[in-house]
């Protein structure tokens, strides 16, 4: 098995790289595994071969936690027949880092959002709202949610969720105890968290992947002739003409990638913007928040309010196209 050895050091699978998803470049690793998955497939009695590989002696015990980490990463990947052998052994060594010991068995990352359902947030988290600003509650909450599904690091959670921890003066963990600024406090947010996921446990059936949202609109924009469309419907305006321009576009492409995948719009792919020249780059940022405003604020007058409804409508019919395979809707 030095092969198959050498193969796991080179792609550090209990370290940092965790690259597992590639076929191996050395052919009789390649075969090994193979042979061993196969193996697997056939045995009648699966559970009792999964766990003699984890009470092998030359099985450590962080090795089990990064195999059990692993696992609950690409669970979603694997056939229920795995799955229902491995859960056991992974409720037994996952091993937890978060500043709490709660450790969810059904929903998994994928069925996190990075801002949050919002009826989520209104029952479990918007009486924390004094303690802290909307926006770092529900991002950290949603860090932790998957955290807790992948035993992985908070930063590693937030990565997964496509959160830019570049813009966070400390670590994820440290920001949760400055946000919070009690001890108190955050027991508040971890109880509220925790109700939270017991809750997503108990529906995880029917819960959204948005994971699979937020990879079939990576990269995406409205495109010219569906923008042309969408504009095309809203009611002649008296007076002046709205503008209707690539700039007014993209933050309205922005606006529905926010709806589908329930993301952050600071966070959101911008391919229309990326296009410009520097200096049209930097007079379209400086104008972000003002039309972000116009679109998302509860009283939305004339063209914005007949703009906002024509993207909801098309956001709604663009998330069903996900959700049903069609991953080239626009």
């Amino acid at each position: 098995m030095s092969a198959v050895d050498a193969e796991t050091r080179a792609r550090g699978y209990f370290g940092t790289l965790r690259v597992h998803d590639a076929a191996p470049t050395n052919s009789m690793a390649c075969g090994a595994i193979l042979g061993a998955a196969h193996s697997l497939l056939k045995t009648d009695r699966l559970g009792d071969v999964l766990a003699k590989s984890f009470e092998s002696e030359h099985t450590t015990t962080p090795a089990r936690a990064g195999w059990a980490r692993i696992f609950a990463k690409y669970e979603s990947s694997c056939s229920q027949r795995l799955r229902t052998a491995a859960t056991p052994l992974i409720r037994t060594y996952a091993r937890t880092r978060s500043w709490t010991t709660f450790r969810p068995t059904r929903y998994r990352a994928e069925h996190i959002p990075a801002h949050l359902e919002q009826s989520w947030y209104d029952r479990h988290l918007r009486d924390l709202d004094g303690h802290t600003e909307s926006k770092t509650l529900r991002r950290v909450a949603a860090i932790q949610l998957v955290q807790w599904a992948t035993q992985d690091s908070l930063a590693e959670a937030a990565r997964y969720l496509g959160i830019d921890t570049s813009e966070m003066p400390h670590n994820v963990e440290d920001n949760i105890r400055i946000w919070l600024n009690s001890p108190n406090e955050v027991q508040d947010f971890g109880r509220a968290l925790q109700n939270l996921a017991i809750e997503l446990h108990r529906q995880a059936e029917g819960l959204i992947d948005y994971q699979y949202r937020r990879d079939a609109l990576l990269g995406w924009a409205l495109t010219p002739g569906t923008w042309q469309d969408l504009t095309s419907q809203l009611k002649r305006a008296h007076g002046r003409r709205p503008v209707l321009d690539d700039r007014k576009r993209q933050e309205a492409s922005v606006f529905i990638w926010a709806q589908v995948t329930h993301g952050e719009h600071l966070f959101a792919p911008r391919p229309i913007e990326a296009e410009q020249p520097p200096a049209i780059q930097q007079d379209w940022s400086r104008r972000r928040n003002t039309t972000w405003f116009q679109l998302c604020r509860p009283d939305p007058m004339g063209h914005y309010a007949d703009l906002r409804k024509a993207l909801v409508d098309h956001g709604q019919k663009l998330a069903r196209d996900i959700d049903a395979g069609n991953l080239l809707a626009n």
